[in-house]
């Protein structure tokens, strides 16, 4: 399959294919650091940035090497605010935040998540059926690509509202999953 391939019923079936989940770290933290990174995001501060990026890794199992300096701050916030997918910004970000998109799109989600899916190999391997290599998931061109899409399939909101409930029900999401939230929480959950 390639990213330009997903439509939402391939959501639907994989949603109808997860198993209902309990007691996830991932599921059970995550409103938590949303509201941390929203209240810093008001902010605009690289005190901020810094605390959320350091957040974002310890909430994934990577160590983070932080390589913004506090000039880079106000072009971070600008831009990840409009929602920017210019190569030459996201390729900073990832600079920025350990040399990887990864890390750049947890970050970026957290301060912007109806703006930024996350992407990391297990959406790679949900999307492609194959196991990721590293300097395939660290595309910073496969991202921009993954994010347009997604973005495009969330602005069907009656599909993403059935979609959110599945998860819900199922275990997967709480109340504050924004729509690109919902289906890259299907694409990691949904690895083979």
């Amino acid at each position: 399959m390639a990213i330009d391939d997903l439509q939402t019923d391939y959501f639907e079936t994989r949603l109808q294919q997860l198993l209902p989940v309990h007691d996830d770290h991932y599921i059970s933290v995550y409103e938590s650091l949303l509201n941390i990174s929203s209240t810093l995001k008001d902010q605009k501060s690289f005190d901020g940035l810094v605390s959320v990026a350091h957040m974002a890794y310890g909430w994934m199992p990577t160590v983070l090497h932080f390589n913004m300096t506090e000039k880079d701050t106000s072009e971070f916030f600008e831009k990840g605010e409009q929602g920017c997918l210019d190569q030459d910004f996201l390729a900073s970000c990832k600079l920025w935040i350990n040399h990887s998109i990864i890390g750049a799109s947890k970050v970026l989600h957290f301060f912007y998540p109806n703006k930024y899916p996350i992407w990391d190999s297990k959406v790679y391997e949900t999307i492609f059926g194959l196991k990721p290599h590293h300097y395939q998931v660290n595309s910073t061109a496969k991202y921009i690509q993954y994010t347009k899409k997604l973005r495009d399939l969330s602005q069907n909101s009656s599909s993403l509202a059935v979609l959110k409930e599945g998860l819900m029900a199922k275990g997967y999401c709480q109340t504050q999953a924004s729509n690109l939230g919902v289906l890259e929480l299907i694409l990691f959950y949904s690895v083979r």
